[in-house]
């Protein structure tokens, strides 16, 4: 199983806007906090201005900074900006019909991964910016 890291990409990036509030930080510079590629970085932001989190300045003196203060921006604002699916992956595959657990698990599966990522994001809308960003030394 692959883990999508864009998530933790987008909000490294929005803690690095938020604590740089008074520059305009360029996608080589968030890159190289990454420890990736500028593209990378680049896709990341356009999902971020999408959903008004960031603006993006364009040009040789651009690059992006926080819209709103981290204080008004929650995780679950980010999440939804980078996601494209749910946080865990359906049990999709055809079941052993003689086998009772087999033939319920995807069921039982779906609706606990249902669960977590309600509760998941509960946590994620009750979570500021700003929270992660006081943790920061």
């Amino acid at each position: 199983m692959t883990k999508d890291r864009s998530l933790s990409s987008a909000i490294q990036i929005m803690v690095i806007l938020s604590t740089q509030k008074d520059m305009i930080i360029t996608s080589e510079m968030l890159a190289t906090s990454l420890c990736t590629n500028p593209g990378l970085v680049r896709r990341i932001l356009s999902k971020l201005a999408s959903a008004n989190l960031i603006e993006t300045i364009k040009g040789k003196n651009g690059g992006a900074r926080l819209k709103r203060p981290d204080s008004k921006i929650t995780i679950k604002e980010i999440y939804q900006a980078v996601s494209e699916g749910p946080l865990f992956g359906s049990f999709d595959k055809e079941p052993f019909k003689a086998c009772n657990v087999s033939c319920q698990m995807g069921q039982v599966l779906k609706d606990y991964y249902n669960d977590l990522e309600k509760d998941i994001k509960q946590t994620m809308d009750s979570t500021k910016l700003s929270t992660l960003v006081r943790k920061i030394k």
